[in-house]
């Protein structure tokens, strides 16, 4: 699988791949105008060109082009450091939205001595 450069920042304009290719949003992807090809998941077609709105790997094939994306749930693991948003403050604990099914309670004592 082909990546891109990690600093590159602008939106990139790319032929149709052979081999899967890791897009972001805002990439557009050039369609021969001689090939009808249908639009899949994660692309839109405006202003006659296809733009990419959803990341993930580009994939192709004679008939078609997508963007493959892992969207699974994020489910929650044990002593797993995470990022969270406040929600509230029960008596000694806090309501943390940590972006799972579920929110998270963090005691209020787990900051004793900050």
């Amino acid at each position: 699988m082909e990546e891109r450069s990690g600093t590159d920042t602008s939106s990139v304009e790319m032929d149709i791949p052979t081999a899967p290719l890791v897009v972001v949003s805002g990439d557009v992807v050039r369609i021969p105008e001689n090939k009808t090809m249908l639009i899949g998941p994660g692309l839109t077609y405006e202003n006659n060109r296809v733009r990419v709105t959803k990341s993930g790997v580009l994939r192709s094939n004679n008939k078609s082009i997508w963007v493959d994306r892992n969207n699974r749930r994020y489910v929650p693991v044990i002593e797993e450091r995470v990022i969270g948003v406040v929600l509230g403050r029960l008596l000694d604990d806090y309501r943390v939205d940590i972006g799972s099914a579920h929110v998270a309670i963090l005691s209020s004592v787990a900051f004793e001595g900050w």
